[in-house]
């Protein structure tokens, strides 16, 4: 076998050394020579005791201590031994050896009189002790001049690094270095270095006998090392835990394998050492701990276990499997090859599980979610942090804390998990691979996987797919299907769970707990099995089975929902319910309607926002109306059926199967308003207590009693002798189908009803000649006729009257108030009839509809209208307006201020007393003014216009966007007594009867003034300049001609236009200067 170079190197030639023992040992003999002038004190006899403790612990050396009369073969003495050296060793190994500690004051070694660890007399004497074992200087530098034989070594292997033999890499007391080739320590070897266990070893033999158990290096924070490790078996360990700087730890062997672990010296306690420690090939250190620093530490071949402890460290495995454990900072871990066991601590880290069948290790107080390439992990402080970056792992582990901790392996897909809840009620996900063990731990755990695949669940497994999951104390379970039609069994399972459809047309079938099972999209099968269950069908038709115990249908979304039969529901869908004990229907934004008046369970309905009604079943139910305006709806369904409603309750009191009295409550919440309808028999129907908003109550046939709430309500006694309170708030009653006499107190009609606090009334009458009398009541009424020739009465309040839908003729009387009156359909043009429509007292609007109208507005100020064809209109006494509408009308103001308009067809319009505003509209009409002061407008058409009494503006023209105003028109303006203006433009230069043609005169349109007097005036748009007063040409025919009349002409650039004539007055163009007959507006 070749001997290493690095042996060679160490050894003298023939390589001298000590006889061994018949049992391999070699036992040397050593002393200290006894005369005072040569004796070692007490210190420099224990540090070789010391030394030569360490060479027996590397090889198979017995070093025994004899008094120096008993032919020692070592003897240790000082003496002066010259300038040159401290130390120095004579005689040959084997034979006989002295050594001497040199006591010249010029020579004598740093820590002479006291040799400790580190300093550099206690590594002289190891020196020396290596020189008496067989060992010389790797390099030619003997300190008493003489050569050393080779060979050598050379670089950096001649140093201290690697041998005590080496003069290299010694630190003096002054600071200086001897040598340049080491500088990674500033203390002496502690120990025989790496190639000088090797080199004695090679001489002796190992002792193997040496640290056989688990030992532990233990480096310190205080305290430098230089040295080199020799172990013999047993779990041993590396700690530099204590340490704040940096370390490098490599457990591998050898001299590519040096460790650098502690301080620089004891003096620099804060620089940290390089390459300051070896383990000799051969040796198996298995575990190693970091420190506080940032630190490296490298595996071997053995099942290393590796702990970064602080600091943003690096940790790499070996060959084998080995666990990697992370600490407080942000870490590297490698495992390399093997089946390594990766455990990260805090930070952001990068784990690579590396060659071979790996497993990441998680555990904290803390929600853990896994995904392909990094582990997110979230404290209960609000700290998040990409914290793993992954790589080659193929198992998981993931352990939570005394919290209740999420654990979601859901997105891992290299391999399967493990996950374990630890002591509070947790939620645990599996990987996308499956075959995980999923244990709860302590406390309520919860289960959660989603895919679009198919699941059975038990109490000891998940089946999802073609995969199977392990599961330990799982009390919940939460199961999502996806886009397919997916079947998800729970049935097995003794814990509730939640199960979702999703997509797709699903099967699911409920375990033997409460369980929530929604279908979501699709047309579900949903099958609650034992259990009080929750059961949602979402979109499509759904089949909803609740099995036993008591089960819910829960549905909610922005449409109307109605139960037909008590079995069928319309919503989302149309679903089939089964075995379904309870409902909770929920509404959108929008107005809905929420009926499930055929459930026979209870029902809670929640109206959200918008305009909602909602309908309970049979049951007690909980009816919530959400924000806007919402009523609730209940329909007596049995005998003898009484309502009482409160502003919380609804209380139903009825007879029941075989004659069983039964008392039924609904709890209201946010409902405004209400509709409780009766039946056949004799109801009482009480809303007294009801303050949130206005009733509706109907108590259909029998002799019912009706009770009003707080605010405005509407009563329907229906057919019977009723008994009707309206209570507080402005109340109507509201009947039809008969003829009817109101009166404050009393309704006859389909039945003697006795009446309360009653202030309106809507009646309406049938397809016969009905009589509708409501003039002794002194609220305000809706009367509607219906078909037939109708007679209707108004009350003293403010009515609306409508006569009637057929051709025949009606006559109504709106008595007092401020009555609206209809003569024909208000809601249609289909049917004709000549109706005499009087407003009575009061501000009335009368409507006379199709067929020649009477109206007559009577007292107050009324607004009439009289519709298709010919009407008649008197407005009477008051402030009126008449509206003739379509037809050939006639309209009289009568007293006051009236405003009359003709509308269409050839009107006849006459303002009476007052300062009237007539308005002649289309067609060739006739206004007259009447008494005071009028304004007449003709409109279009050939109209004539009489002022009558009273200073009078009369306009022949209607005025409206664009130009060419009474263009083809003839109007007739006569003003009648008093001072009269007669208009030809008005303000905005607007010129009235200007047909635009430059060719002619435009003797086809223009006014004629019939009886001009000096106290009138005429009214022109712009100024004088612009008109000339002349003769009236004779081609206007009957009209003109005559010398005595005068023409007013606009002056244009091609043929002046005629615009007005001035019958029987001569004028000429000077005329208008004066301002008594003209005045013009810009």
């Amino acid at each position: 076998m070749t001997t290493p170079y690095y042996v060679d190197a160490l050894l003298f030639p023939g390589q001298p050394h000590w006889a061994k023992s018949s049992d391999g040992i070699t036992r040397i003999k050593y002393s200290f020579r006894p005369s005072s002038d040569e004796k070692f004190n007490f210190d420099q006899r224990e540090a070789v005791r010391r030394i030569v403790k360490l060479y027996e612990n590397i090889a198979k050396i017995d070093f025994i201590e004899v008094p120096d009369d008993q032919n020692p073969q070592i003897r240790f003495g000082i003496a002066d031994r010259g300038e040159n050296e401290g130390a120095d060793a004579s005689g040959t190994p084997g034979s006989y050896v002295d050594i001497w500690l040199n006591n010249n004051p010029k020579a004598m070694v740093d820590g002479f009189s006291k040799p400790t660890e580190g300093n550099y007399a206690f590594m002289t004497l190891m020196h020396e002790i290596g020189h008496a074992l067989g060992l010389k200087h790797t390099g030619d530098y003997n300190a008493n001049g003489g050569g050393t034989p080779g060979p050598y070594l050379y670089g950096q292997e001649d140093s201290l690094q690697y041998t005590i033999m080496s003069y290299n890499g010694a630190t003096l007391s002054d600071g200086t270095i001897a040598g340049t080739n080491y500088q990674g320590s500033g203390i002496f070897a502690l120990t025989p270095q790496l190639y000088d266990v090797a080199a004695i070893q090679y001489l002796y033999g190992p002792n193997n006998n040496f640290n056989t158990g688990d030992t532990l290096y233990l480096f310190s924070s205080s305290k430098a090392f230089l040295g080199t490790i020799w172990d013999n078996g047993g779990v041993d360990t590396i700690n530099a835990s204590t340490l704040s700087l940096a370390a490098k730890i490599d457990l591998n062997t050898g001299s590519d394998h040096f460790s650098s672990i502690g301080p620089f010296s004891d003096s620099f306690l804060f620089n940290r050492a390089f390459d300051n420690v070896a383990i000799v090939d051969g040796v198996v250190i298995e575990n190693a701990y970091g420190g506080s620093g940032n630190d490296t530490i490298i595996g071997n071949g053995a099942e290393n276990y590796l702990s970064a402890n602080n600091g943003n460290d690096s940790l790499k495995g070996g060959d084998n499997n080995d666990t990697l454990e992370g600490g407080s900072g942000d870490d590297f871990l490698n495992g390399g090859e093997g089946n390594d066991l990766l455990i990260e601590g805090n930070g952001n880290n990068l784990i690579i599980g590396g060659n071979g069948f790996d497993t990441l290790k998680e555990s904290g107080n803390a929600d853990f979610t896994a995904f392909y390439d990094h582990i997110e992990k979230k404290t209960f402080s609000g700290v998040t942090k990409d914290s793993y970056s992954l790589f080659d792992i193929e198992h998981l582990i993931i352990e939570g804390g005394v919290s209740e901790n999420t654990l979601n392996g859901g997105s891992f897909g290299w391999g399967s998990v493990e996950l374990y809840g630890g002591e509070n009620d947790d939620t645990l996900t599996g990987g996308l691979l499956g075959g995980d063990i999923l244990n709860g731990g302590d406390g309520n755990d919860t289960l959660i996987e989603g895919g679009d695949t198919s699941y059975f669940l038990d109490d000891a497994h998940l089946i999802k797919g073609n995969f199977t999951d392990s599961l330990f104390s799982i009390e919940k379970a939460k199961l999502t299907g996806g886009g397919k039609d997916n079947s998800i069994d729970a049935s097995h399972f003794s814990g509730s769970v939640y199960l979702l459809g999703n997509a797709g047309n699903d099967f699911l079938y409920g375990g033997k707990s409460d369980d929530d099972l929604d279908g979501g999209n699709g047309n579900d099968q949903i099958f609650g099995g034992a259990g009080n269950d929750d059961l949602f069908g979402g979109l499509g038709d759904d089949l909803l089975n609740g099995g036993t115990n008591t089960d819910t249908v829960s549905e909610s979304g922005d449409v109307s929902f109605f139960l037909l039969n008590g079995i069928t529901l319309i919503g989302n869908g149309t679903d089939s319910l089964v075995s379904i004990e309870k409902l909770k229907l929920t509404g959108g934004n929008s107005g809905h309607t929420l009926n499930v008046s055929s459930f026979t369970g209870t029902a809670s309905l929640f109206g959200n926002a918008g305009n909602d009604i909602l309908y309970g079943g049979l049951g007690a139910d909980f009816l919530s109306g959400g924000a806007d305006y919402d009523i609730i709806r209940q329909e007596a369904t049995s005998f003898d059926i009484n309502f009482i409603l409160k502003n919380n309750q609804l209380i139903t009191k009825g007879v029941g199967k075989f004659g069983l009295l039964y008392t039924v409550t609904d709890t209201l919440f946010s409902i405004e308003g209400a509709q409780l309808i009766g039946n056949s028999s004799n109801n009482s129907i009480d809303a007294s207590a009801f303050t949130q908003g206005g009733v509706l109550l109907n108590g259909k046939q029998g002799n019912d009693t009706l009770l009003g709430g707080q605010k405005d309500d509407t009563l329907i006694g229906g057919t019977g002798n009723d008994s009707i309170n309206g209570g507080a708030g402005i109340d109507t009653i509201l009947e039809g189908g008969f003829d009817f006499t109101l009166k404050d107190g009393s309704l006859l009609g389909n039945g003697t009803d006795i009446l309360n606090s009653i202030e309106k009334a809507n009646l309406t009458g049938n397809g016969g000649n009905n009589f509708l009398n409501a003039i002794e009541f002194t609220g305000s009424v809706t009367l509607d006729g219906g078909f037939g020739i109708d007679t209707l009465y108004g009350a003293a309040g403010d009515d609306i009257l409508i006569g009637g839908r057929s051709a025949e003729d009606d006559a109504i009387l709106g008595n007092g108030g401020n009555d609206l009156v209809y003569g024909g359909d208000f809601q249609s043009t289909t049917f004709t009839g000549n109706d005499a429509l009087n407003g009575g007292a009061g501000n009335d609007t009368l409507f006379g509809g199709d067929g020649n109208d009477f109206l007559i507005g009577d007292t107050n100020d009324d607004q009439l209208f009289g519709g298709f064809d010919n009407d008649t209109l008197f407005g009477n006494d008051g402030n009126d307006t008449l509206m003739g509408e379509d037809g050939l009308d006639n309209l009289y103001g009568g007293d006051g201020i009236d405003s009359l308009s003709g509308g269409n067809g050839i009107d006849y319009i006459e303002g009476n007393i007052g300062d009237d505003l007539l308005f002649g509209d289309d067609g060739d009409d006739i206004l007259h003014g009447g008494d005071n002061n009028d304004k007449l407008n003709g409109g279009n058409g050939n109209d004539q216009l009489f002022g009558d009494t009273g200073n009078d503006t009369l306009m022949g023209v209607q005025v409206s966007v664009g130009s060419n105003f009474g263009k083809d028109e003839i109007d007739i303006l006569i003003g009648g007594q008093g001072q009269d203006s007669f208009v030809f433009g008005s303000s905005g230069n607007l010129f009235f009867y200007n047909d635009g043609n430059l060719l002619s005169q435009g003797t086809t349109d223009y006014a004629r003034i019939i009886d001009f007097g000096l106290d009138d005036r005429i009214v022109l748009a712009g100024s004088k300049e612009l008109y000339t007063l002349s003769a009236v040409p004779t081609s206007i025919g009957n009209s003109g001609g005559r010398a005595s009349d005068t023409g007013i002409y606009l002056n244009m650039p091609g043929t002046s236009e005629l615009i007005g004539v001035i019958q029987d007055v001569s004028l000429s163009t000077s005329d208008l200067q004066s301002t008594s007959f003209f005045s013009f507006v810009g």
